[in-house]
């Protein structure tokens, strides 16, 4: 029996309302992936990994899978999930007779991108009641917070004026706070152990305030993607972009030839990469490759100044001449001077590359890889020669839809940068961060795609450089683990 195997039988089962588990290896992978994103869309799967790394986080938010670090978390999560509904927004009311844990949950709140919501302005960030406050007292300020319609969650907090809580105050809190088909209730009933506020409740109660924020945090954003995932189940988007069979037998024929000359692997002269991009309709910056000067002059005019000269042997990180890149090349005397000047430096200028001028915008990076037991995934983050040392990535196994392409730009911080291009910028880097997974999905003999960078401004965005790596097709060493 495998993993695998359990999730199956626990999405049969009824009684099972939330699945909890620790894993130290995969089967097969892909097939859990499939597998746990079915199951996820309407059973929480929570899930502890040591060592995950980010690809196995790729595979889990892939797939909808809430992962956590400890086992105590596991059992927090699980048993709020399994007791409480789910909390659709970042909105939550706190209600409590003592500052100092209220105010200790509003930071954990802010710190997870949630915040607390008061009756006011001026009443503060939570809902205050008197020290010696009674159940009634308690039971009556939740429920006029839930009926405000100004929360998703609510977070009750009891500190004993005298004494740890007793159980006469926490069986009538029980029996006075119904559940709410809506809005998740938890309570911190200070004194009291973890577990539910009192027997036979569905309540969860949490000893201390520091773990409820995170708790909810990881709660909402699985609702977040269930209800991602239900919006785009009911669109008509194909994961695939709308590449056609000749379109991809085209590029096919791109790697095919590169193989042919360097069967054990290689990457694409420019020329077959600008071709391949071209039919998942990934847009380049055109490019001319020249081996001479009087060529580099030739191709700016064909391509119209101004015009960007790239040497093939860069000496030096940064821009410039000395540096292999000369930008903004506004006649023919200044591609000359630009090609004697990289010449001195490379000792040498055999070969480079003329391009056209795109408008100035952000750099980013798309990478595609293959992992060598999870398949091809796909990054997307900060681009430019400091891209590796920003280390800003967001990593996806594919297939990838343009609306989950979307939203992996969202979680970058490329994308609080792009946000402010506009939609149509938006929408332009998820049609490519999407088209590039689905050429690595679709030819197995690609080894990586890096396009960095691709300069993304509000008039769309282009590749200004790439480089495609080409290898032959990997036999498996043996057979994945399936049922049969």
């Amino acid at each position: 029996m495998s993993g695998n195997d359990l999730l199956q039988f626990w999405e049969d089962d009824e009684s099972t309302r939330v699945i909890a588990m620790y894993t130290e290896s995969f089967g097969n992978p892909r097939r859990f992936a499939r597998i746990a994103r079915r199951v996820s869309q309407t059973r929480p799967i929570v899930a502890v990994r040591p060592g995950a790394g980010p690809f196995d986080d790729a595979l889990y938010q892939q797939a909808g899978v809430i992962r956590v670090d400890t086992v105590a978390e596991l059992l927090d999560t699980a048993r709020v999930l399994a007791s409480q509904p789910l909390a659709l927004g970042p909105r939550v009311a706190v209600v409590s007779n003592s500052a100092g844990p209220a105010r200790l949950l509003h930071a954990g709140l802010e710190s997870v991108g949630l915040h607390g919501v008061g009756p006011n302005e001026t009443a503060g960030t939570w809902h205050q009641l008197g020290w010696s406050a009674e159940p009634r007292e308690f039971a009556d300020a939740v429920a006029a917070v839930r009926s405000g319609g100004t929360c998703d969650a609510v977070v009750v907090i009891h500190a004993p004026p005298v004494a740890p809580t007793d159980d006469a105050f926490a069986r009538e809190l029980a029996i006075l706070i119904p559940n709410h088909p809506t809005v998740p209730l938890i309570a911190v009933l200070l004194g009291r152990p973890d577990g539910t506020i009192d027997a036979g409740s569905m309540i969860p109660n949490f000893a201390f305030p520091d773990d409820v924020a995170r708790v909810l945090a990881r709660c909402i954003r699985y609702a977040r993607w269930r209800t991602a995932v239900a919006v785009e189940a009911g669109g008509d988007e194909a994961h695939d972009p709308r590449v056609d069979d000749r379109r991809a037998a085209r590029a096919g024929n791109v790697i095919a030839g590169a193989l042919a000359r360097r069967p054990l692997g290689t990457l694409l002269p420019h020329v077959p990469m600008i071709d391949m991009l071209d039919a998942y309709d990934i847009p380049c910056a055109a490019t001319r490759p020249v081996v001479s000067v009087e060529a580099a002059v030739n191709a700016a005019e064909e391509l119209g100044y101004p015009v960007a000269l790239k040497a093939n042997v860069r000496p030096r990180w940064g821009r410039g001449a000395d540096a292999g890149v000369a930008l903004g090349l506004a006649d023919a005397d200044a591609v000359r001077a630009a090609w004697l000047a990289m010449d001195a430096v490379v000792g040498g200028l055999r070969e480079a590359t003329v391009q056209e001028l795109v408008p100035s915008g952000i750099e980013c990076r798309i990478h595609a890889t293959v992992h060598p037991v999870l398949g091809p995934a796909v990054s997307i983050g900060l681009g430019g020669v400091f891209a590796d040392a920003i280390n800003d990535s967001i990593i996806r196994l594919v297939p990838i839809s343009v609306n989950e392409a979307i939203a992996m730009l969202g979680e970058s911080r490329a994308g609080r940068v792009v946000d402010g291009l506009g939609d149509g910028a938006i929408a332009a880097t998820g049609h490519v961060i999407a088209a590039v997974a689905a050429a690595i999905d679709r030819h197995p003999e690609l080894a990586e795609i890096d396009l960095n960078p691709l300069i993304v401004a509000a008039e769309g965005c282009w590749v200004v450089d790439a480089e495609v790596r080409v290898r032959p097709v990997l036999t498996p060493d043996g057979p994945l683990r399936r049922l049969t």
